[in-house]
């Protein structure tokens, strides 16, 4: 009967909301969030009321962040974007990865040259992708209010993403379309093709995503045997193979004619700049424990005789998928450290359907501990942040009326 009236009154609810964020925005995202999970609401109009301020939200702190390392070079591809035509942009920008060129000489246009714009845009754009991405999965099962407000707080606040979400923009970009296109094929069949194609051409990376793109076209049926014996074949004969190509790709950059794969077959050469061969230790160590809490998950309804849906089997081959090509690759070059950003993309997908399945007043207290623990872990460490960003007073307080008054 409350939960009734609630919905009844979402008028009232949008405008305290919207003004609640005018003022104190991380406040209306903590009430929001609060609401949400109290009165278990998984309705369509919350969820995205809360998305769309999240992303605003995490916009305007990365609007507040000095520039630094690769921001830097995207504004200041973004300011020469506004002294050039567009054609002159393009081949002194020299990439294979177009769209987000034209995308940068579009928006330098429409936001005459302002940086705060631009930025604010394109961090709301990945945290929008994203979360509807999340969203939409727990809500093809019809999953609970709080289980749907911890899986986006965990993709919105672990500090590993958002720290870099203004840095490696293209990647984040490129990483939460090909997400969204995935989950709207794979659990809705829509083919939202001209967002595929977006992703491609503004990050090679998420090439490895696309043998997954019709994946229920091959596979109908999945074993959990069968796929970890295929893993434990597949990732020392694939790095074998990898390791045997290098010389062949050479070979083949100096006579393609396609610049799109001979960039990829040159970021695949690479070597990472910031890690020297040695990915960080802290994603792989979470990538396997989430591995393995996978594996475990998939036993137990092994053992239970519970059938899994056709959606959730295909999701689970593309996640496998993923591991078999971070582990090929691993140590080999750059593409192994920008995989591991993908282990952050996994988790909300992963970890919420893992440690909560039933509504649950246990279950409860376990989904509002990580909530809260996620929030606290990321206030700190964005105090922490080796980046700079404005005064934490700010930040958690009147952040909107703090750009204002800049």
């Amino acid at each position: 009967m409350q939960k009734i009236r609630i919905i009844k009154n979402e008028k009232y609810y949008f405008i305290f909301t919207i003004i609640l964020f005018l003022f104190l925005p991380f406040f209306s995202i903590l009430f929001q969030l609060f609401f949400i999970s109290v009165f278990n609401l998984n309705r369509k109009y919350f969820i995205r009321l809360l998305i769309i301020t999240i992303s605003l939200y995490i916009g305007l702190i990365n609007a507040t962040k000095l520039p630094e390392t690769d921001l830097e070079v995207y504004l200041s591809w973004y300011q020469t974007a506004g002294e050039l035509p567009l054609g002159q942009f393009l081949f002194k920008t020299s990439k294979a990865e177009p769209l987000f060129d034209v995308l940068t000489y579009i928006l330098n246009f429409l936001f005459r040259g302002s940086e705060f714009l631009y930025i604010l845009f394109l961090t709301f754009i990945i945290y929008n992708f994203f979360l509807r991405a999340v969203y939409k999965f727990y809500n093809y099962y019809k999953s609970e209010g709080y289980i749907i407000v911890l899986a986006i707080v965990l993709a919105s606040f672990l500090p590993q993403l958002f720290s870099v979400s203004s840095n490696i923009i293209r990647q984040l970009l490129a990483s939460s379309l090909i997400f969204y296109f995935l989950i709207n094929r794979i659990f809705y069949k829509k083919n939202y093709w001209i967002i595929l194609v977006i992703s491609i051409f503004t990050h090679t990376s998420v090439s490895f995503l696309l043998p997954f793109v019709f994946i229920d076209l091959f596979v109908k049926s999945f074993k959990l045997k069968k796929m970890l014996g295929f893993l434990i074949l597949a990732i020392p004969i694939t790095s074998l193979l990898i390791n045997f190509y290098k010389s062949i790709f050479n070979f083949l950059i100096n006579f393609l004619s396609f610049p799109f794969l001979a960039y990829a077959f040159l970021r695949i050469l690479k070597p990472s700049r910031d890690i020297l061969y040695e990915p960080p230790g802290v994603k792989v160590v979470i990538l396997v424990l989430l591995l393995l809490m996978f594996i475990l998950y998939h036993v137990i309804l092994n053992i239970k005789g519970v059938i899994v849906s056709k959606p959730y089997v295909y999701f689970s081959i593309v996640y496998l998928g993923f591991v078999l090509v971070f582990f090929a690759t691993f140590n080999l070059t750059e593409i192994s450290h920008r995989l591991l950003y993908y282990t952050y993309y996994f988790i909300p997908f992963i970890f919420p359907a893992l440690i909560v399945k039933k509504n649950t007043i246990l279950n409860r207290l376990v989904s509002s501990g990580v909530i809260l623990f996620v929030l606290m872990y990321f206030i700190i460490k964005l105090d922490t942040s080796v980046w700079t960003y404005a005064p934490k007073i700010h930040l958690f307080g009147d952040l909107l009326l703090y750009h204002f008054y800049q």
